[in-house]
């Protein structure tokens, strides 16, 4: 089963849920030669991550944060796959019985706004249908 993984540094601990910081960057920021470009990007997330072990862990602690691939593609395809096509389908049959493509374009954007509510509605019981595991950094040498 492939993972994709992050180094992440733990900053707070809530019963068990641990607070992870993931430095979240472009391919560019962790080229040698960033300095001379602007291409550098490079942010930081925080990810809450349950985990029944967390009085292994401390504050500070760096941890390194895996999903499973599967995982990883099913949120790729409800954050960005599924409003595209909606939006695109929306935008298109809008375009095609109204002959207007100003209009076609403020619904395209319009029926996101019910999916993203809906999808913030339904993020506790989305939170339980991803499973990430964190481990001591020292034991994953990954980037």
């Amino acid at each position: 089963m492939e993972t994709i993984g992050k180094n992440g540094i733990i900053k707070n601990i809530k019963n068990d849920e641990l607070v992870i910081e993931i430095m979240s960057c472009s391919a560019c920021s962790t080229c040698a030669i960033k300095s001379y470009c602007n291409g550098a990007e490079a942010k930081q997330k925080e990810i809450i991550v349950k985990n029944k072990e967390s009085d292994k862990f401390k504050v500070g602690d760096e941890v390194f944060v895996e999903i499973d691939e599967k995982q990883a593609v099913k949120s790729i395809i409800l954050a960005y796959v599924i409003p595209l096509l909606l939006m695109i389908s929306t935008i298109v049959g809008v375009i095609s019985y109204q002959q207007d493509e100003i209009i076609g374009g403020i619904c395209g954007i319009i029926v996101l706004i019910p999916y993203y509510f809906g999808l913030f509605l339904a993020k506790d019981k989305m939170k339980s249908g991803f499973e990430f595991k964190v481990s001591q950094k020292d034991a994953k040498e990954n980037g």
